[in-house]
């Protein structure tokens, strides 16, 4: 369970890349995200952008090794903490993608007379505390389809046990990455399959200008259209049977 609170975003809004306000009560200013294009990511680089994009989104989950190793316990650290720490190795063109009416780097960490931590612009009188980093963070994730994983324990043993995991996950990458040093892209792949596909509306010089959050969730109609035609065509010519499959899976026009 997810120690934040889950915020409904209009996916409408998203999908026709309008600009994003969070504009909280009793918080000062107010702070607007903007959706990037393909073309943003292609001008920006696809490892340097998504660097930027893990030090918004992530979570302590995702971090608990190299939190543990600095004496941190994840469990007890909140994910706007962890922020924090990271929010100045945002690089400050693909924070400007993002954010085109603040810096980051011009925030600093301040405390409140009630002892929040919040992090504030004093030349904007723009303040970032953990609820409006639960909106930045939700939205982004919304945004790129990400959902990191939170795995929160108060047993030691279970504790080290995550810890042991990682250490071993670690291992193995490099022990990969030492026989084959190769970088694979994960968005070649994704836009080669896009517009490979019969069924793509857009060439490749016309996809540079849709908004990622349009491109990803092209990605995943396309999915849910090849499988919903399989298993009309399956069901018809009687090798499958309809008899214990959710009548939903046949519409490929159902929600993502």
């Amino acid at each position: 369970m997810s120690r934040n609170p889950k915020i409904e975003f209009d996916k409408l809004q998203m999908y026709f890349r309008e600009p994003y306000t969070i504009d909280l009560e009793d918080t000062k200013g107010s702070i607007i995200i903007y959706q990037p294009s393909i073309r943003d990511l292609i001008r920006i680089g696809e490892i340097r952008f998504f660097t930027s994009l893990h030090f918004l989104t992530t979570n302590t989950t995702q971090n608990r090794l190299m939190l543990w190793e600095l004496g941190k316990d994840w469990n007890e650290m909140s994910d706007f903490e962890l922020f924090c720490l990271f929010y100045k190795e945002v690089d400050p063109e693909c924070s400007e993608i993002f954010f085109k009416d603040i810096n980051l780097a011009d925030f600093g960490i301040y405390k409140k007379y009630n002892e929040e931590i919040v992090l504030y612009d004093d030349k904007k009188d723009v303040e970032i505390n953990e609820n409006v980093y639960f909106h930045i963070s939700q939205y982004l994730r919304t945004m790129f389809n990400l959902h990191p994983e939170e795995q929160i324990t108060k047993d030691n043993i279970l504790k080290k046990w995550f810890i042991d995991k990682d250490k071993r996950h670690i291992n193995n990458m490099k022990s990969k990455e030492s026989k084959d040093d190769k970088t694979e892209s994960s968005m070649v792949s994704l836009v080669s399959a896009y517009v490979n596909h019969p069924g793509t509306k857009y060439k490749t010089s016309e996809l540079k200008d849709i908004g990622v959050y349009e491109f990803y969730d092209a990605i995943q109609r396309l999915q849910i259209y090849e499988s919903s035609t399989a298993l009309m065509k399956g069901m018809y010519s009687g090798m499958i049977s309809s008899k214990n499959i959710d009548s939903e899976s046949y519409n490929f026009m159902r929600n993502i």
